[in-house]
């Protein structure tokens, strides 16, 4: 299983105990996907190319062709969901609302839905009670939550 990703924010949010109010910091959410980059994108892993480490930083930086890429290109993903689904929310926390809003309102449809619907899932806005997390996501990045919403309301993509 290649979760890496997903273990090592899980350490990171265990260590910094989310359930007492303690976020995590934007520089934990970054070497989330920074580890991610390495451990589990497919193209890195074929390729141990510094091209998909590169990428992934200049998307965190807000780079929106490096976000594009990211999200529309396949050897950017794992392959499988339990390491992806953190990733978005990651890069939503350190790039901020506006950046990532921006960012997802260029999208088609298809590809926004893909790129919000792990949001709520991801370590930042995790809390014991899901409500909760929607609330910190609507509280903290409330142009991305009516984005979310919105694609949300629309059917399913195939």
């Amino acid at each position: 299983m290649r979760a890496a990703a997903v273990i090592v924010f899980s350490a990171l949010v265990s260590s910094t105990s989310l359930q007492a109010a303690q976020r995590i910091t934007r520089e934990q959410a970054a070497r989330v996907v920074e580890e991610y980059a390495i451990r589990d994108s497919a193209g890195y892993l074929c390729s141990h190319s510094g091209f998909y480490p590169r990428t992934f930083a200049r998307a965190l930086a807000g780079d929106r062709r490096a976000l594009r890429r990211v999200f529309r290109d396949s050897p950017f993903h794992s392959g499988d969901n339990e390491a992806w689904c953190s990733i978005p929310g990651a890069i939503l926390y350190v790039i901020g609302d506006d950046c990532f809003s921006a960012f997802a309102a260029s999208l088609s449809a298809t590809e926004r839905w893909w790129a919000l619907i792990y949001i709520p899932d991801a370590e930042p806005f995790h809390y014991p009670d899901p409500r909760r997390g929607l609330q910190f996501f609507q509280r903290e990045f409330p142009k991305t939550y009516r984005l979310y919403i919105e694609s949300d309301r629309r059917p399913r993509p195939n």
